[in-house]
């Protein structure tokens, strides 16, 4: 499955959550994100407040750290953006089958 599913307006994060809204440019940056760990490249983006970063690379990167091939490395400017990553975006994605695991499956 691709991330414009899972990011659409079809996908489990849209039947989870009230009023989603697809971002294009969130799914492109997942798109990208995916890319780069199939190619072993490395990734910097830039993005303005409200593109949906935090999905558009937790989705791919929870896929490559629970595959086992490598670790992951999530870069970011404040200690509250690492704490609204941890303790807000990992749960929400996290309550979509109470298991991480789950969303491995998106991206076989």
């Amino acid at each position: 499955l691709e991330p414009a599913w899972v990011l659409g307006t079809e996908g489990p994060i849209a039947k989870q959550f009230t009023d989603y809204e697809a971002r294009e440019p969130q799914i492109n940056m997942a798109n990208a994100v995916k890319n780069t760990f199939e190619k072993t490249r490395h990734l910097f983006v830039e993005a303005g407040t409200g593109a949906g970063k935090s999905y558009a690379f937790l989705i791919p990167a929870i896929k490559q750290a629970t595959s086992g091939k490598k670790p992951i490395v999530i870069s970011t400017n404040s200690l509250a953006l690492q704490e609204q990553i941890y303790t807000k975006d990992i749960f929400s994605l996290s309550r979509l089958k109470r298991n991480l695991m789950w969303l491995s499956a998106c991206f076989p």
